[in-house]
């Protein structure tokens, strides 16, 4: 049984860069929730470093016996239990330690206080999970995971000159001699079939494939040039750390990737040189999380913009127009980029 003290809590908490005031609050919670603990503890690190099956059905939002308020306090305090065991699993991969240090005060972006209540954004108890595996790294501004490719398209590319072509996986059609399919283009998916010779293309990327996932954490303006340092940094490291996989390139999903914030924000915006970094490709995720991030609330009645992306965000929803997220790929063979 783990056993864990109010002491370790305010230390781990300030690993994390917890402020005081969070840490009272959980220290007046602890009580209440300690005898609960050692059974979700157990449960949360059953298959470490690996998750543990039906995740999400293991860890409710809101235990039955506690409450909300109580079962999010619960669970914070599990997590940052789980500090030390996060080090000490850098340390047996031949990790950075100083990625680590980097790393955990992420744990607090997805911590929110509410009055006199600590609570976890959503998504957040798997999300810091995995920072604490080490399944999600941070070198520089980025965040980064190994994946495997997937959307509803698969690239190819030109033997002689490596041009990518992007088609849909919708009506795609691949024989000996011929490639028959929809082509992308900036994140839509063209009406027009076109074929390409097998001859001259190869089918390079599919659902099979080696990649990187890019998570931009929030709270940080988009650099352009720290996340190609970023990108940099952790092309590198998985060369040394994971030289077994065939990696071809990053992908990233996002609200920040929707091809039409270009109409809005022009050439000199930092989200849209992100977006011209690689290929847009189609990602059907209808999501108001972009609201959310720019505004701090899904309610924007009223609203008045401040900027050019809140101008965006608030003219697409006043035509009717759904918001969401967008995808990209950035070849590794790119060069220009790692320069």
């Amino acid at each position: 049984m783990c056993k864990f003290s109010e002491n370790q809590l305010v230390t781990n908490a300030r690993i994390c860069h917890l402020p005081t005031a969070y840490t009272d609050i959980l220290n007046k919670y602890f009580p209440q929730v300690e005898k609960y603990f050692p059974q979700y503890h157990a449960l949360f690190y059953q298959n470490w470093p690996d998750k543990p099956n039906d995740f999400d059905d293991i860890f409710p939002d809101s235990i039955e016996k506690l409450g909300k308020t109580k079962t999010h306090a619960l669970y914070i305090i599990i997590i940052l239990a789980g500090i030390q065991r996060s080090k000490e699993h850098y340390e047996k991969l031949d990790y950075p330690l100083q990625m680590w240090k980097d790393i955990m005060p992420d744990l607090r972006l997805h911590l929110r206080m509410v009055n006199d209540k600590c609570l976890l954004h959503d998504s957040s108890v798997w999300w810091s999970f995995d920072i604490l595996s080490a399944y999600t790294i941070q070198l520089g501004r980025l965040q980064f995971q190994k994946f495997k490719f997937f959307g509803p398209v698969q690239g190819f590319r030109e033997r002689e000159n490596g041009k990518i072509v992007f088609l849909s996986n919708e009506g795609l059609q691949i024989k000996s001699e011929e490639i028959n399919g929809f082509p992308i283009s900036n994140g839509q998916t063209s009406r027009e079939r076109i074929s390409l010779s097998t001859r001259l293309y190869e089918n390079f990327l599919d659902n099979s494939s080696d990649v990187i996932n890019i998570h931009i954490p929030g709270g940080q303006k988009l650099d352009i040039d720290a996340c190609r340092d970023s990108m940099r940094q952790v092309k590198a490291f998985y060369q040394a750390h994971n030289p077994e996989l065939d990696i071809k390139g990053f992908i990233c999903l996002s609200w920040l990737l929707d091809f039409r914030l270009q109409e809005y924000l022009g050439t000199s915006s930092n989200i849209v040189k992100f977006q011209q970094l690689g290929l847009l490709y189609p990602y059907p995720n209808e999501s108001n999380e972009a609201l959310k991030r720019v505004f701090g609330t899904y309610n924007i009645a009223g609203i008045k913009p401040k900027n050019r992306l809140q101008h965006a965000l608030l003219d697409l929803t006043d035509r009717g127009e759904k918001l969401h997220s967008g995808a990209i790929f950035i070849d590794y063979a790119r060069t220009d980029i790692w320069k």
